[in-house]
């Protein structure tokens, strides 16, 4: 089967060509792996090189071409409609998968109906927490499109609830999660503590993901500034951008490492005794995926996880890995009762190659008469 993948180039971060990183640098090589012929492109709402780039795995190859957009003007709108119209022309793929923004699920759609090459939308977020979503027309197109996909892919159970209750779709739906790199292992905690100058005998707490106001982080800051006025053996690590105005408290057992490269998070992780994943409920915050609960549990280390709708179910069995999201007493409860009695939720991470297998079956059963 030929499957077309359109996806914006930067997300969460990063740079889905040049950190070869994520979902839609992952899951395409997947279906390559399994005999399909994949090719992409990607939009880059910052300017970069434009042209073809090819992502190679182990028996895998994904062409992606890049594109330089810009989302606010009608003239470069008018140009990436077209380049993705060429692609198609070109390419004949079989199938669609459009994702990583409501740009991308309109489009997917408009092509759909176009070329009558049947479009399954990926929503790896609640896209209305988005900026996109509150430029007039954008959400009532992405709930249009979303009723005429031959298919929806859905980063959770949650967001699929949401998607059936308010966009009035009868599309068949997937719930395709995240996957968690191969270099997610447990670590050696006393080569991880020597590497970023930790005593081996401390308590160390800590985050690796986006520093943001927006996701609760402060709430981080006090439950540590205030358990560390009565143990003197907890520690703080954090990793990650600050976002959102995020200042990191002056406290001499504090260790802010910056922005690292993926591969190196592991390793921070492992130095933890307690990883600890703050969010908001918010229109994002309540449908993310809890990648980081994932990270952690793969590198053995105890998550402690903001309880929104998009964790509740996944911790459903497991109360005390989760604290109630902008509750301080929550928080600081959670992180003492964790670090007295250390204990992994009953929660296994998934594989890309189990996700990618699910998502080339979901794939073959789109509608082929779609409109």
């Amino acid at each position: 089967m030929r499957v077309l993948v359109l996806s914006k180039r930067q997300y969460m971060g990063k740079d889905l060509l040049d950190d070869g990183y994520g979902r839609f640098y992952e899951l395409p090589l997947e279906l390559s792996r399994r005999g399909h012929r994949v090719r992409g492109v990607c939009a880059s709402y910052r300017p970069r090189p434009e042209g073809e780039v090819a992502a190679r795995g182990t028996d895998a190859e994904v062409r992606w071409r890049s594109v330089t957009v810009r989302p606010f003007s009608p003239a470069a709108l008018w140009r990436w409609a077209k380049a993705l119209e060429g692609e198609v022309r070109a390419f004949r793929p079989e199938r669609i998968w459009a994702c990583s923004d409501s740009f991308h699920a309109i489009l997917g759609v408009w092509l759909q109906r176009r070329h009558g090459v049947p479009c399954v939308i990926d929503l790896y977020d609640n896209f209305e927490g988005y900026g996109a979503s509150h430029i007039p027309g954008v959400l009532a197109l992405l709930r249009r499109a979303t009723r005429r996909a031959a298919g929806i892919t859905c980063i959770s159970a949650p967001l699929e609830r949401h998607v059936r209750a308010h966009y009035g779709s009868r599309a068949p739906m997937q719930v395709l999660e995240n996957g968690v790199s191969a270099h997610f292992v447990p670590q050696d905690r006393a080569r991880c503590r020597g590497a970023l100058g930790l005593p081996l005998d401390a308590k160390v707490i800590g985050t690796a993901g986006a520093i943001d106001t927006a996701r609760g982080v402060e709430d981080l800051f006090r439950a540590f500034l205030s358990l560390a006025e009565r143990r003197s053996e907890l520690y703080l690590v954090l990793a990650g951008r600050l976002l959102g105005g995020a200042r990191v408290p002056a406290h001499e057992r504090i260790r802010y490492l910056g922005e690292l490269d993926h591969a190196q998070i592991p390793a921070v992780i492992g130095a933890m005794d307690l990883c600890v994943v703050c969010n908001r409920r918010t229109a994002f915050g309540e449908y993310a995926f809890p990648q980081k609960l994932y990270e952690a549990i793969a590198c053995g280390v105890p998550p402690l996880v903001a309880r929104t709708e998009g964790v509740a179910h996944v911790l459903e069995k497991s109360a005390a890995h989760g604290y109630e999201p902008g509750s301080l007493a929550s928080l600081t409860q959670g992180i003492e009762f964790l670090l007295e009695r250390p204990a992994m939720p009953p929660v296994a991470p998934r594989s890309w190659r189990d996700l990618g297998e699910a998502l080339s079956a979901f794939l073959a059963l789109a509608a082929k008469d779609v409109a």
